[in-house]
């Protein structure tokens, strides 16, 4: 946007020249030498302005109120019209990449605590999840997906927290990095908690900056867990985290084996799981696919035989 200004007499031919306003800003870029800065509108070096404009440019939500500039800047800059101030650090939510997203699982009953928390970590590009009673963080924990951090409260109302950091180091989870907040402060309970299974424990009142700060720690400090053992993902099977290039045949005798583990299949009920009642095969078929299955899987995981050939009786599966 410009405005025409009207330059002094002196000026040859009143001679016009376009003047820029700079992000709302109406008034020449500086005032002429000599000339008070704050020149009366419609003074020599000043933009004429009609009326009408100023009154609306006075009546616009937000605009200045001290002195004849009515300066309205978009706080932070271009582009950020509309958002919070900057000074408050906010962020809109999803402005972090989804695959840099990490998952929090929050455990805490007091909400203005909760708020301050679920705010810090979601302006610092973390999605999270805020629970308020133990029995909620423990059905969430048995859903996927699997959180990448918990935060957990010591006096909840039904319960200790303590006593969730307990089972999640028993269970499938026990690789999860754990944050302890607490209005306990003594050395004697940090260490109860440290000792319980928390990787961190931060006292009430904390800082919010400081939470964020230890969150990213104990992430960057995380060790994905080992993958052990089978996983089937149709007809797709790895061991140990390690894909098998598996035959029809042997696919099927390994899917087979693994409906029961530790179970012992006889050759017959494996021929007719695998090749059919109406194949004509015998035993040595068996014997041979499972041969060759075995071989793969002492390929992808050496060391481990978990195929178990039990004489005259047939073959089990020891995962």
């Amino acid at each position: 946007m410009s405005v025409v200004a009207r330059l002094p007499s002196g000026a040859a031919g009143g001679e016009r020249r376009r003047l820029d306003v700079d992000q709302g800003l109406l008034g020449p870029r500086g005032p002429r030498p000599g000339q008070p800065r704050h020149a009366r509108p419609g003074g020599h070096g000043t933009a004429r302005v009609p009326a009408a404009q100023r009154r609306q440019s006075a009546d616009a939500p937000g605009r200045g109120q001290g002195g004849p500039r009515g300066l309205h800047q978009p706080v932070g800059g271009p582009g950020l019209a509309g958002e919070p101030r900057a000074g408050l650090g906010r962020r809109p939510r999803g402005s972090a990449s989804p695959g840099l997203a990490r998952l929090i699982l929050l455990l805490e009953d007091d909400p203005a605590i909760a708020d301050t928390i679920v705010f810090a970590l979601r302006r610092d590009g973390f999605i999270v999840e805020h629970r308020a009673w133990l029995a909620e963080a423990r059905e969430r924990l048995q859903a996927v997906p699997a959180p990448d951090l918990l935060i957990l409260d010591i006096g909840l109302p039904d319960g200790h927290g303590l006593d969730l950091c307990r089972e999640v180091r028993a269970g499938p989870l026990r690789h999860l990095p754990i944050m302890v907040l607490s209005a306990r402060s003594e050395e004697m309970d940090r260490v109860l908690g440290l000792e319980l299974g928390a990787d961190d424990y931060l006292a009430k009142p904390f800082s919010p900056r400081e939470l964020v700060a230890r969150v990213r720690a104990l992430l960057r400090r995380a060790v994905p867990p080992p993958s052990t053992g089978f996983a089937v993902d149709g007809s797709r099977v790895r061991l140990d985290g390690v894909l098998l290039n598996l035959t029809k045949l042997e696919l099927g005798l390994l899917l087979k084996l693994l409906q029961a583990p530790q179970r012992i299949h006889s050759r017959d009920s494996l021929l007719d799981a695998v090749w059919g009642s109406s194949a004509d095969s015998g035993d040595r078929t068996v014997d041979t696919h499972i041969k060759t299955l075995r071989a793969k899987l002492r390929e992808a995981a050496p060391g481990r035989d978990p195929i178990k050939t039990h004489r005259g009786m047939g073959y089990s599966l020891e995962p």
